[in-house]
């Protein structure tokens, strides 16, 4: 159309492939303006070569505006009102309206890029929005409390025991029948520890009663036992 000159102005709101084909158009001396976001913000690359051609990109974001210069901001709407009153400013063509019910469909439509013109959300009294549930908040532990994790020594033992104290627990006592520490448990508790978690391991069967019986005398002096973690396991053929 323009015999390979290019256009003297790109007011650019695409992305990707489609922002670089379009500053790639731009005649000599010509203007490129982006007033989109999605390639600035992942930091998106271009071509240098068309500022051979004397060109010049710049950009255009009202939220950073309002923050630097909230004068142009004042300036820039009061001209907006006059060219509007004055019947320069036109309204978008095509104009669709759209009940605020349908706000999933008309996001899907920009979120597209297939509609054309501007989208109107009307609010009606017979709305129905969909609604998101609050999202459930995190599991944390007491700070104040002690856990046990029978059979806690094992691999899943100390998985649950390191998810435990990403989430707040700071005493946790672990109960095992042969009390072997190998390298692993010993990774463990220097982890925990250094996180500021309290470790405590015992040489208890958990089946024989009398045992048991002893190291809840000996935890007394520990923060409450909240909670049991049962991870203990024998084998009898």
């Amino acid at each position: 159309m323009t015999k390979g000159r290019g256009v003297d102005v790109v007011l650019n709101s695409l992305s990707g492939e489609a922002l670089r084909r379009s500053w790639d158009l731009v005649a000599p001396f010509g203007r490129f303006i982006e007033i989109g976001k999605k390639d600035a913000m992942m930091n998106g690359k271009v071509d240098l070569r068309p500022f051979l051609r004397n060109v010049t990109m710049a950009s255009v974001d009202l939220v950073s505006m309002m923050k630097n210069k909230p004068f142009l901001i004042k300036m820039l709407t009061e001209e907006t009102m006059r060219l509007w009153k004055e019947g320069v400013a036109l309204p978008a063509s095509p104009t669709t309206i759209m009940p605020m019910s349908q706000v999933v469909d008309a996001l899907r439509i920009l979120q597209a890029g297939t509609g054309m013109g501007k989208i109107v959300l009307v609010p009606r009294e017979d709305d129905l929005l969909p609604v998101l549930p609050p999202s459930p908040a995190p599991l944390g532990f007491c700070r104040d409390a002690s856990y046990v994790l029978s059979g806690g020594l094992g691999g899943i033992g100390r998985s649950v025991a390191a998810w435990m104290a990403a989430r707040g627990a700071r005493n946790l006592i672990f109960l095992s029948s042969s009390g072997r520490i190998t390298p692993a448990v010993t990774t463990m508790r220097e982890t925990l520890e250094a996180t500021g978690c309290r470790v405590h391991i015992f040489t208890c069967d958990v089946s024989d009663k009398e045992q048991l019986r002893l190291v809840v005398e000996q935890c007394k002096t520990l923060p409450p036992i909240r909670g049991v973690v049962q991870a203990a396991m024998k084998l009898k053929v």
